[in-house]
């Protein structure tokens, strides 16, 4: 089964409520907490890394005030309480591991049964990516987002034996961008009223001239 692979990326899981997908006793447990160690206790020891994808909250969904937040309903069946059984099992396997905790996904392929697929929620505006240690962050991960940091999790030497949480966030713009941007309007704003003056002095339209020079040349 193994032969001859070095890397591997587990991303498996089920829905974390009763679903269709519980069919054949593919619960939390089964899948999250038995999948995992069966598939890691079949691994040969030459696998050189080991990338598990996991969740946000699987340290702290019985605790205050998590508990009274979202990862209280989100393992209301147990499945953050088996990811971090399985987090545990890959962490003592002797296997090269990184773990990526991404938030609440985002963005297709939409095959869970929550209000993210029902909507068809995606990244928007989120474009940008916080990363954290600690299970301290919470919010949604775009899947492109949580497919890329695996890829990267797998060449970058120094995450190894680290666990990550991402969550995709708003794009902020440093303050040397912002008073770059602000600078160029004002250039811009002046550079428009420069040329409404040119014209009413000169009595020419300025500006209709200067279209003529800078439309775009058919083909």
């Amino acid at each position: 089964m193994f032969e001859g692979v070095t890397h591997v990326i587990c991303t498996t899981g089920t829905t974390a409520f009763p679903s269709k997908r519980w069919d054949g006793d593919n619960t939390p447990e089964r899948v999250d907490w038995d999948g995992v160690r069966n598939f890691v206790s079949a691994m040969p020891q030459t696998v050189k890394r080991l990338v598990l994808v996991s969740s946000i909250g699987v340290t702290k969904y019985n605790e205050i005030p998590w508990r009274l937040r979202i990862c209280s309903i989100m393992n209301l069946f147990g499945v953050l309480k088996y990811k971090k059984m399985a987090e545990d099992f890959v962490r003592n396997s002797g296997i090269p591991f990184t773990i990526i905790r991404p938030g609440r996904l985002t963005d297709g392929p939409y095959t869970s049964y929550d209000l993210n697929t029902l909507v068809k929620a995606t990244a928007g505006e989120r474009r940008a990516v916080e990363i954290g240690q600690g299970d301290k962050l919470v919010g949604e991960a775009s899947r492109l987002v949580v497919a890329e940091a695996c890829i990267q999790a797998l060449d970058i030497e120094s995450t190894q034996g680290k666990i990550y949480e991402i969550s995709s966030v708003k794009v902020l713009m440093h303050a040397s961008d912002v008073m770059l941007t602000c600078a160029l309007n004002l250039c811009l704003h002046c550079l428009f009223i420069f040329i409404l003056l040119f014209s009413w002095t000169h009595g020419v339209n300025f500006v209709s001239q200067l279209a003529l020079h800078i439309r775009p040349c058919s083909k």
